[in-house]
């Protein structure tokens, strides 16, 4: 008989509360990053161009780190899934009722987690890559 791992509701409200904050947060980025971008477009283009390199910088910056943390989380994860033997791990709080896998259904939920860490971290050098290529590009004048 299939074990249930009950949802915790307490993360299902902090889960909405952080989808809220976050959705939030994107509208209030686009409205500035609006506003700025119609006086970076009143600029001359020799002053406009640096500000919009550094603006592609830290876009280009964040959205690695972003995608770097997630692939670690995701291999560590999935490491440890594997050598418990167990998902969801023992003592994790759910946002809803999951069965519990053990075994070898455990490890390759712990690989397939593994898996998609491992192609996020190339998805992360590639981006780091394609970052550090676009801004060589952009201070040699190529584009």
């Amino acid at each position: 008989m299939n074990t249930i791992h009950t949802a915790d509701p307490a993360l299902r409200r902090l889960t909405v509360y952080v989808i809220v904050i976050i959705v939030a947060a994107g509208v209030a980025g686009l409205v500035i990053f609006q506003r700025w971008f119609s006086g970076v477009q009143l600029l001359p283009p020799e002053q406009a161009w640096p500000e919009l390199v550094r603006a592609l910088t830290w876009i280009g910056g964040a959205m690695l780190l972003m995608v770097l943390a997630t692939s670690m989380y995701a291999l560590r994860l999935g490491a440890q899934i594997k050598r418990v033997n167990q998902y969801p791990l023992p003592g994790a709080k759910t946002i809803r009722d999951t069965t519990i896998l053990e075994g070898k259904y455990a490890r390759s939920r712990g690989n397939l987690i593994q898996a998609v860490g491992a192609m996020l971290l190339v998805l992360a050098l590639l981006l780091l890559f394609l970052c550090i290529r676009l801004a060589s590009m952009f201070d040699a004048g190529v584009v």
